[in-house]
C-alpha cells in the first residue's frame, strides 16, 4: 500500500514537471513572439522616418497612377495615344501675336524648334503627363510616410483615394493635351513651395501664380483660390518675424493674379499685335502639315473668347447656358458627377467645418475660406460647357489643401484625427467602410465614365 502511494506521488511530480516544462516552453515562445514583433515593429518605425521611405512610395504611387489610367485610356503608353487634332492650335500660338491668355505654352515650344510637328506636340504633352504624376506621386508619399508615423488610417484613405480616384488622377487624360495639364503642374509646385514654409521660396509663387493664369486663365478659378487658402494659414500662423513677408507674399500673389485675370479676360484683346489674316497667316508657318490647324477655332479663342463661353460676350452667356450640350444631361453623370464628388465634397467641408470650431480669431480665417474655396468654380460651370475639368481641377486642390494642412501640421487638424482615434470601433468600421467601398467603386467605374 505505501509503495503504490509512493508511485503515485512520483506520477504527480512527474506531471508536474511536465506540465511546469509545457508552460515554460510556451511562455519562451510567447516572448519570443513578441520580441519579434518589437523588432519588426522597430524596423518599420525606423524605416518610415527617414525620408528615403518618400521613393518607393511615390514610385509604388506613380505606378497605380499610370495603372489608374490605362484602364481609362488603354493606349496611354501607345504612340497612337496622341493630343486630339482640335488642340493642335494651342501650341501653335505663342506671344508673338499679342499678351493672352493660352499662347505661353506655344511660346515655350517655339524656343526648341521653328517647325512645330504633331510629333513634337504629342512627346511635349505626354512629358508634362508623367512630370504631374510623378510630382502627385511625391505629394502623396510624403502624406503616406506621415500616415504610417502616425498611424492614421484616414489620411491613409485618403492618400489611396487621391491616387485612384478619376475625379484627380485621370481627369486631363480626358481631353489630353489641353492647357489645364500644364497647370496642374504649376499648382503643385506653388503648393509644395508653400507647405515647406521657406521665405526665400515665397516669392515665387506670385510668378508662378501669374505663370499659370498666363497658360490658362481657369487657373484663377480651379487652383488659385487653394493657393490662397494654404498661403492665407501660413499668414496667421506664422511668427511675428516672418509675419511682414508672408503677408507681402500673400498679398502680392493675389494682386497679381487677381489682376492678371482680368487683364487677359477682358482688355488682352486691345493688345494683339497681329490681326486676325496676319495671326492665321503666322501661325500656319509655323507648322508642317501633321499639325492640324482649325481656323475658326484658333480665332474664337484669341480674339473672339470671353471666359469660355460659347458666345462672344457676356451678354450671351445665360443663352449659351441653357442651350449648351451640358455634360450633367449624360447617362452616366450620376455616377461621374454625384458619386465621386459629392462623398469627397462632403468630407472636406466636414472637416474644415470642425477645424473653424476648433480655432479661435484670425486663425479661423484659413478653413472658413477653405470651405467656401469650390464656390469659385461656379463661374466656371455657368460659362463653360467642360463641366468635367472644372469639377475635377476643384477637387484636386481641395485633396491638396487638406495634404497641405496635414503635412504643415494644424494642430486642429492634427487633434481631430487624434479624436477620431478615439470614436467608438463600431463608428470607425463605418467610416473605414465607407471610404473602402469608395475606393473599389473607383476601379469599378473608372473605364465607364470617360465612354
Amino acid at each position: 500500500m505505501g509503495k503504490q502511494q509512493k508511485n503515485n506521488k512520483n506520477q504527480k511530480e512527474a506531471s508536474v514537471k511536465k506540465l511546469t516544462s509545457e508552460e515554460k516552453r510556451e511562455q519562451e515562445r510567447l516572448i519570443k513572439k513578441e520580441l519579434k514583433k518589437e523588432k519588426l515593429s522597430a524596423v518599420f518605425e525606423k524605416a518610415v522616418s527617414s525620408r528615403l521611405i518618400i521613393l518607393p512610395i511615390a514610385v509604388l504611387c506613380f505606378g497605380i497612377m499610370c495603372g489608374v489610367c490605362y484602364l481609362n485610356e488603354d493606349e496611354i503608353f501607345s504612340s497612337s495615344f496622341t493630343v486630339q487634332g482640335i488642340f493642335h492650335c494651342l501650341y501653335v500660338g505663342d506671344l508673338s501675336i499679342g499678351i493672352s491668355s493660352r499662347l505661353l505654352i506655344g511660346s515655350i515650344l517655339s524656343l526648341f524648334t521653328d517647325t512645330l510637328t504633331a510629333e513634337i506636340i504629342n512627346t511635349f504633352a505626354k512629358a508634362f503627363l508623367f512630370i504631374s504624376f510623378a510630382l502627385q506621386s511625391l505629394v502623396t508619399a510624403a502624406v503616406i510616410r506621415k500616415g504610417l508615423s502616425e498611424k492614421n488610417i484616414f489620411i491613409l484613405l485618403l492618400s489611396v483615394i487621391f491616387v485612384v480616384c478619376p475625379v484627380t488622377v485621370c481627369a486631363y487624360t480626358l481631353y489630353f493635351g489641353v492647357l489645364d495639364l500644364y497647370n496642374y503642374v504649376i499648382f503643385i509646385t506653388s503648393m509644395m513651395i508653400i507647405v515647406k514654409g521657406k521665405s526665400t521660396h515665397q516669392p515665387l509663387v506670385p510668378l508662378i501664380s501669374a505663370v499659370g493664369i498666363l497658360i490658362h486663365y481657369s487657373f484663377f478659378f480651379a487652383f488659385f483660390p487653394a493657393l490662397f487658402v494654404a498661403e492665407l494659414y501660413r499668414t496667421v500662423s506664422c511668427s511675428r518675424d516672418k509675419f511682414k513677408v508672408e503677408a507681402v507674399s500673400l498679398g502680392v500673389n493675389s494682386a497679381l493674379s487677381t489682376g492678371l485675370f482680368f487683364y487677359l479676360t477682358l482688355f488682352a484683346k486691345n493688345f494683339l499685335f497681329m490681326d486676325s489674316s496676319q495671326m492665321l497667316e503666322y501661325v500656319h508657318s509655323k507648322a508642317d502639315g501633321s499639325v492640324m490647324i482649325f481656323d475658326e477655332y484658333l480665332l474664337y479663342y484669341i480674339y473672339d473668347n470671353f471666359l469660355g463661353t460659347v458666345m462672344p460676350d457676356a451678354s450671351s452667356s445665360l443663352s449659351a447656358l441653357i442651350n449648351k450640350n451640358n455634360e450633367l444631361r449624360k447617362p452616366d453623370a450620376t455616377v461621374q458627377y454625384l458619386l465621386f464628388t459629392a462623398l469627397l465634397f462632403i468630407i472636406f467641408w466636414a472637416v474644415n467645418a470642425v477645424l473653424i470650431k476648433r480655432e479661435k480669431g484670425k486663425k479661423k480665417l484659413p478653413f472658413i475660406a477653405a470651405c467656401v474655396m469650390p464656390l469659385a468654380i461656379i463661374p466656371e460651370l455657368i460659362l463653360s460647357s467642360d463641366t468635367w475639368r472644372w469639377v475635377a481641377g476643384t477637387v484636386f486642390s481641395l485633396f491638396l489643401v487638406l495634404f497641405g494642412f496635414y503635412i504643415m501640421n494644424v494642430p486642429s487638424l492634427k487633434k481631430l484625427f487624434s479624436d477620431m482615434k478615439k470614436l467608438r470601433p463600431p463608428v470607425r468600421y463605418v467610416i473605414t467602410a465607407v471610404l473602402v467601398i469608395y475606393i473599389v467603386l473607383c476601379f469599378v467605374f473608372e473605364h465607364r465614365i470617360y465612354t
